[in-house]
């Protein structure tokens, strides 16, 4: 979880608007790690399955959350 002050709810548009994103989400064998993955970045919701976490789904959701925030 990160501790710095975001705007969650644009955050999490962000998110579904990018394009790794909506690419990970429209395929059924990612999309539940990825939407796993926004929620824990996202709100601090700990994911349900620990092994999505090394996982190279939950590992393009962080990147692309982390140029989103790191944009500000």
């Amino acid at each position: 979880m990160y501790t710095f002050r975001m705007n969650k709810d644009k955050t999490r548009q962000e998110l579904l608007g990018h394009l790794i994103v909506i690419r990970l989400l429209n395929n059924p064998n990612w999309a539940p790690a990825a939407r796993a993955a926004i929620d824990e970045l996202v709100d601090g919701k700990k994911c349900p399955v620990t092994s999505w976490r090394k996982s190279s789904t939950w590992q393009q959701v962080k990147m692309a959350f982390d140029e989103i925030t790191e944009k500000g």
